[in-house]
């Protein structure tokens, strides 16, 4: 059924390409169940329209090759759409306005050649206590420093009743404490847990 549309569709424009500009028609032309919809104006331009279920699928349009078929040999025909306007020049920041967006958070600009770049942006240093565990067997925490100072961290043993806790200190930023954290999941040990965050004084 959609050929058989289609077919009959191309039949109507072919037809009222035809016809001489002054013969001003309209033509509908229909699917066989009903719900496309076209309809076909001529003129002095032809025009088409499709529409479904009473819904406008291509609002009106010409049909530019059959002013084409009608045209004179060599005659110059006239764009269906308007010229795309001509590209006009940024307009200049107000001024005060920055000349570019800012920096994201981290990222310093470029330095030119001769110049020295800006001092660091200073950052809070902290002293840092985390419990990564406790244990009734003290030969399990010592196997656990072991491991745990072979990644680079500092460890000490504390008692709480008849346990042994595993602890980690360290100084350094928020950031370097986060490593803490990345290397007990990383050892199956869960998230460990912060016993203290003190700002040293002084640091930044």
């Amino acid at each position: 059924m959609k050929h058989r549309t289609l077919l009959v569709i191309a039949a109507i424009v072919a037809c009222a390409t035809m016809l001489p500009a002054a013969a001003a028609k309209k033509f509908t032309a229909k699917s066989p169940d009903g719900k496309l919809v076209v309809d076909i104006e001529t003129g002095e331009r032809t025009t088409w329209t499709l529409t479904r279920e009473g819904r406008t699928v291509l609002a009106a349009s010409e049909l530019r090759f059959s002013r084409a078929l009608r045209a004179e040999p060599g005659a110059r025909l006239e764009p269906v759409s308007p010229p795309l306007p001509a590209a006009q020049a940024p307009k200049p920041a107000a001024a005060g306005a920055p000349a570019y967006p800012p920096m994201p958070p981290g990222m310093q600009p470029a330095v030119p050649a001769g110049e020295k770049a800006p001092p660091p942006t200073p950052t809070d240093i902290y002293d840092f206590v985390f419990q990564l565990g406790a244990f009734r067997d003290p030969g399990i925490v010592d196997d656990l420093r072991q491991r745990l100072e072979g990644r680079g961290l500092r460890t000490r043993m504390e008692r709480s009743g008849k346990l042994y806790l595993v602890m980690v200190v360290m100084r350094g930023t928020d950031d370097r404490a986060r490593e803490v954290e990345a290397i007990a999941q990383d050892m199956h040990l869960g998230k460990p847990l912060m016993r203290s965050r003190k700002p040293v004084p002084g640091r930044r």
